[in-house]
Order: C-alpha cells, then structure tokens, then sequence
C-alpha cells in the first residue's frame, strides 16, 4: 500500500506540472514564468524527496535484514 501511495503522488505531482505548462502554453491567467518555475521547483523538491525516502527504506530494510540474519520473506 505505501509503494501504491508513493506512484500515486508521484503521478499527481508529474500531472500537476504537465497542466501549469500547458497553462503557461497557452497563456492562462494566473501562470506566469515566475509561477511555472515555482511549480518545476515544487516537482524536482518532490522528487529528490521521494529518491531520498526510498533510499532511507532500503537502508533501513538491509540493516534490519543484517539483525535478523538474513531476508525478509516478501
């Protein structure tokens, strides 16, 4: 369930960027360059905090694996 919640943010997050740049495309009231770039700064935060999310779990699950001798069963 949290690996289908992370894609669903991480889909969300990619749509909502691909609108504000159809938005500024196309001269939508309200996207301006200086809104576009605060989206595209939101999105690679967003990004660079789901990697760092995802790398903390996978160091967490070796160290736990390590205690317990051995793998998880998944």
């Amino acid at each position: 369930a949290r690996r289908e919640t992370e894609f669903e943010l991480d889909d969300v997050s990619r749509e909502q960027l691909a609108m504000a740049q159809e938005e500024y495309r196309i001269g939508a009231s309200g996207m301006d360059f200086f809104r576009l770039q605060q989206i595209v700064n939101e999105e690679a935060t967003a990004q660079r905090q789901l990697l760092e999310a995802r790398f903390t779990f996978a160091t967490a699950l070796i160290a736990l694996e390590e205690r317990l001798g051995g793998p998880l069963e998944r």
